[in-house]
């Protein structure tokens, strides 16, 4: 049974990891390099900060509570460490996505 924790926690542990991971090392550095670009005029920091303080909690708990599951899920995040260039192709669709800003100054320019 503890297998099969491990298990779901590895598939589980591949979206909570990414989030932390990519919201750190992809999403972060891309915002505030346009930020400082003048793309965007402010960050929405809510979406950033909310996913990794969700991500984070999850896997506290489940480090406390849920020993098998936790231990599946650091596994995943070893493995989305080596998928950095992957989240900020991802990160980079989504800030497209949530600021419309830059698709408009895209077209003028």
């Amino acid at each position: 049974m503890e297998l099969v924790i491990g298990l779901i926690g590895w598939i589980i542990g591949l979206f909570l990891w990414s989030n932390i991971i990519g919201n750190l090392f992809a999403t972060t550095p891309i915002l505030l390099n346009l930020k400082r670009s003048g793309y965007i005029k402010h960050i929405k920091w809510l979406p950033v900060i909310g996913g990794i303080l969700f991500a984070t909690s999850v896997l506290i708990a489940t480090g406390i509570w849920l020993r098998p599951f936790f231990i599946g899920s650091l596994a995943a995040g070893v493995i989305i460490l080596f998928k950095i260039p992957g989240l900020r192709s991802e990160a980079l669709e989504n800030i497209q996505r949530d600021y419309p800003e830059l698709s408009q100054h895209k077209h003028k320019s």
